[in-house]
């Protein structure tokens, strides 16, 4: 019967059952990454705050866990940045993958701006979603313009930290005129 004993005791089962289920899948993420990088578990606190403070964006574990691989097997520096950059460039990849930018396209991005062009990870980072984001704003996938200006960094080198303004301008004016 309905009785407010029976309500909150539910709710509390609830609570109770949505906590373990995350628990769970926190964990099995941390596994998955272990024994996708060999690395051990050495992200899982950083796998879990992402997780709680991303799931706003229907981020689950296992996307965390992408992104954790993709970013420690492609971005050879990730190790070596503060982990409020990691932290940093976890967010923008899982966020990006959202957006239907596959996880190892937007570090590819990143290592191609860090490297190419010398600018932080961090401005790396927000370079990358901002191209994303671009891209949405002019009709194209978020996915299909990152992996156009990854594969146009060798002529877009001579912009400099640029190149993600003039490729975009380019993209908008190409999306424009029918011809991308």
């Amino acid at each position: 019967a309905f009785s407010p004993a029976n309500i909150g005791l539910s709710i509390i089962s609830k609570v109770i059952e949505a906590t373990i289920q995350q628990a769970t899948a926190v964990d099995k993420a941390g596994a998955a990454y272990a024994s996708a990088t060999g690395f051990g578990r050495e992200f899982d606190s950083m796998l879990s705050a992402t997780n709680d403070r991303m799931k706003m964006l229907n981020v689950e574990a296992k996307d965390v866990q992408k992104g954790l691989v993709s970013l420690r097997t492609g971005l050879s520096q990730f190790n070596a940045v503060s982990s409020s950059t990691q932290q940093h460039l976890l967010d923008t990849v899982v966020g990006l993958e959202k957006l239907g930018v596959a996880t190892d396209e937007s570090v590819n991005a990143i290592n191609n701006l860090n490297k190419a062009f010398g600018v932080s990870a961090t401005r790396a980072a927000d370079m990358t979603r901002e191209l994303g984001l671009s891209g949405k704003a002019i009709g194209m996938t978020a996915s299909k313009i990152t992996k156009e200006f990854n594969s146009s960094l060798g002529t877009l080198a001579v912009y400099g930290d640029r190149s993600v303004k003039v490729f975009s301008n380019i993209a908008a004016m190409a999306q424009a005129a029918g011809v991308e």
